[in-house]
C-alpha cells in the first residue's frame, strides 16, 4: 500500500466526505502512507473543520495545486480552521484548501497548525474570507510556494493572508518562502523567522509583511526578510492606518533586497 485516498472509504466528490477524510487520514496515519486527494472537490462540511489531533507525520497531498480541492460548505459555521494540523511532522502540498465563504467563528483560519513543529505547507493555494494560513504557537517549519487570495479584500477588520501567531507560546523558527499573497498581507510574531521571495499584492489592511516580537521589550524578534515586495496596498484601514508596504515592530529584524511600491503609505514603517 503506497496511499490512500478519500475515495478508498467512500467519498463521492462534490458531496459532504468529511467522514471519509477522517476515516482517510486516520488510516494513513496508521499504515504510515499518504493521504492522497485525488483530482476532484471534497467538501468538509463538519463544523469543527478537519483536525488532525492523533499520530505525528500526516502527509495530505493533492495532484496538483488547482486540481485536488478540499472545500467548506458555505452553509456551515466552522468553529475551527477548516483543516487544522496539530502533530509534529505534518505536511500538506500540491492542492487547495478553499474555505469558499463559509463563516468562522473565533477567527479560525482556513489552514491553521497549531503547536506542532517539523510541519510544512508546499505549495499549497488558499481561499479564504479573512485569515488565510495560520501558525500557532508553532516551532520549526515551513510555507514554501502557493497562493492566498483573500476573497473580498477590505480593511474594515484585520485580516491576514498569512499569520505567524504566539497567542499561546513563543513561534520560533518559521520558514516563509516564494508565497504570492492576493488582498491581505503577511504577519509574523515570534522569534528568528525567516521570509524569502514573497509578493504582497493589493491588500487593504495595515501592512503586506510585518514583523513582531513578544508583549515585552527585548522579548521576540531576529526576524529576516529578504527579496519581498508589497505593492499596491489600497487606502486607510479601520484603525485609521494608511495601507503601507512593510512594519517592522520588534528588535534586530533586517529587511534585505525588499520593496514597497504603489501603496496608500509609507514603503517601511518602523
Amino acid at each position: 500500500m503506497s496511499d490512500l485516498t478519500p475515495l478508498d472509504f467512500g467519498a463521492v466528490p462534490g458531496t459532504d466526505c468529511s467522514a471519509a477524510i477522517d476515516a482517510a487520514a486516520a488510516a494513513a496515519v496508521s499504515f504510515g502512507v499518504p493521504l492522497v486527494i485525488p483530482p476532484a472537490t471534497f467538501v468538509y462540511a463538519d463544523a469543527p473543520g478537519f483536525q488532525h489531533t492523533v499520530g505525528d507525520g500526516l502527509i495530505i497531498e493533492g495532484v496538483h495545486p488547482t486540481l485536488s480541492v478540499i472545500k467548506a460548505d458555505p452553509s456551515v459555521t466552522y468553529t475551527g480552521p477548516l483543516v487544522g494540523l496539530r502533530r509534529d511532522g505534518d505536511q500538506i502540498r500540491n492542492l487547495t484548501i478553499d474555505q469558499d465563504g463559509a463563516p468562522q467563528s473565533a477567527g479560525w483560519a482556513a489552514l491553521a497548525f497549531v503547536e506542532n513543529s517539523d510541519y510544512a505547507c508546499i505549495d499549497v493555494n488558499v481561499e479564504f474570507e479573512r485569515f488565510g494560513v495560520v501558525g500557532e504557537s508553532v516551532g520549526p517549519g515551513r510555507i514554501e510556494g502557493g497562493r492566498q487570495r483573500m476573497r473580498s479584500p477590505t480593511g474594515v477588520h484585520v485580516n491576514h493572508a498569512i499569520n505567524i501567531s504566539s497567542t499561546l507560546a513563543m513561534s520560533d523558527g518559521v520558514l516563509i518562502s516564494k508565497t504570492r499573497s492576493i488582498g491581505s498581507g503577511v504577519i509574523v510574531h515570534g522569534l528568528r523567522c525567516s521570509l524569502d521571495k514573497m509578493l504582497v499584492d493589493g491588500l487593504h489592511y495595515g501592512a503586506g509583511i510585518v514583523t513582531v516580537g513578544g508583549d515585552t521589550y527585548g522579548e521576540g524578534g531576529g526576524h529576516h526578510v529578504t527579496d519581498a515586495t508589497c505593492i499596491n496596498g489600497v487606502g486607510q484601514d479601520s484603525d485609521g492606518t494608511y495601507v503601507m508596504g512593510f512594519e517592522a515592530s520588534c528588535w534586530s529584524s533586517t529587511f534585505t533586497g525588499c520593496h514597497g511600491l504603489f501603496n496608500s503609505g509609507a514603503g517601511f514603517g518602523i
